[in-house]
């Protein structure tokens, strides 16, 4: 993912997306977040966080510490934690918002690429991936929690209650922060790699997943059931971001879908 678009408001979201030139050592996006006054940080596969201060027009790069991919990142305003990993889980942590990195490679058996990361409490963060963390201490430590289920992507409905989407078809719901999880069955085997939610488009608001082979689920009750959509293409989708109204999915080869929800 070396490529990163941008559009100034949903109504251009819609019709013209502008791309935005990043250096070479700034490729391989992954996750990120949005923080007040036009920040934004983006984790990336060449072990680094990018930092925007003009709502994406221009980044500049903090220095982890690592090579290793980072996949998704988490700030407060004082501290950033970014996570990812190769074979085992990985954290780098910063208690003086992207200054300097304090590097955490766990190596002990079960802690493995860790995808997404959420603040589920005071204090609190639940990192979801190939193996599912929890840290009481905004990362400086994590702990072994859950599912060792593959999970690829996440979104947090409420404080504790997650919802995540990964391989063969598998959804999995947490409402203690990840302490505990719950299979849901979405009737696909397909690679799920893209899932996100909007309030809207029902009582319960609406999650739509996509995968490999075009594949699209949606769901109006938290991801207990599950109804397949015709996405009109075939190469594998790997991100969905949703607003009110609209839903976005991107894909291999340029594929970039979009529909109102209501």
């Amino acid at each position: 993912y070396n490529v990163l678009l941008r559009a100034g408001s949903e109504a251009e979201a819609v019709t013209a997306l502008a791309p935005v030139k990043l250096r070479g050592e700034h490729k391989g996006i992954q996750h990120g977040l949005a923080l007040p006054k036009g920040r934004w940080l983006l984790a990336t596969s060449l072990g680094r966080v990018l930092e925007s201060l003009d709502d994406g027009l221009t980044w500049k790069a903090m220095k982890c510490g690592t090579s290793i991919a980072l996949h998704d990142v988490w700030a407060d305003g004082t501290r950033v934690v970014a996570i990812g990993g190769g074979f085992n889980a990985m954290s780098c942590y910063s208690g003086d918002d992207g200054k300097s990195f304090q590097r955490l490679l766990m190596e002990e058996p079960g802690y493995r690429t860790l995808h997404r990361v959420f603040q589920t409490g005071p204090g609190c963060l639940t990192a979801v991936g190939t193996s599912q963390l929890v840290s009481t201490d905004f990362g400086v430590s994590w702990e072994l929690k859950g599912t060792d289920e593959f999970l690829w992507d996440a979104v947090q409905l409420s404080a504790q209650h997650l919802v995540a989407i990964g391989i063969g078809g598998l959804c999995m719901v947490t409402r203690d922060g990840g302490d505990t999880w719950t299979k849901q069955k979405t009737g696909s085997k397909a690679f799920l790699m893209g899932l996100g939610y909007s309030p809207t488009g029902g009582p319960q608001g609406t999650l739509l997943a996509c995968g490999e082979k075009g594949v699209l689920l949606r769901s109006h009750d938290h991801g207990a059931s599950w109804t397949k959509e015709s996405s009109g293409v075939t190469t594998d989708l790997r991100s969905v971001f949703m607003s009110k109204t609209r839903a976005w999915v991107t894909g291999d080869s340029g594929t970039l879908l979009t529909r109102p929800l209501v």
